[in-house]
């Protein structure tokens, strides 16, 4: 039984973007993932230990996006999914980061980066 995980919006501030400017202070980030995995043993026993535990996972993100740096969205986002087909028994992890009023010429709600990786069979 093929189901997903999904963390929608985790906001988190952090100290990314090309600008030193942008690093050296903290900054508003929303991050959204979506894991794809076998749910039919979390659904049979009812044990938290046969899925992708989301608190777990918010707390990955939150400690990637609070304590490391990058210059691009695509980084920090290629992190995030990374470390979660990592730790996690995942088919595919699809990860969205946004940055949250980026200083940028014209106005605009956000931008983001979005990305797909294939996870790793359960160990």
């Amino acid at each position: 039984m093929i189901g997903v995980v999904e963390l929608e919006r985790i906001r988190v501030e952090g100290c990314h973007g090309v600008g030193a400017e942008e690093r050296s202070r903290p900054q508003a980030f929303e991050v959204s993932v979506r894991a794809t995995l076998d749910l039919a043993r979390a659904a049979a026993t009812d044990d938290i230990g046969e899925t992708l535990d989301y608190s777990r996972l918010g707390a990955l993100v939150a400690d990637i996006v609070q304590g490391e740096s990058y210059h691009l969205l695509e980084a920090l986002c290629w992190r995030i999914a990374s470390a979660t087909a990592e730790r996690f028994p995942t088919q595919r992890v699809w990860v969205k980061v946004a940055k949250l009023n980026p200083p940028m010429p014209v106005r605009l709600g956000h931008a983001a980066v979005e990305l797909e990786i294939e996870g790793h069979a359960p160990r």
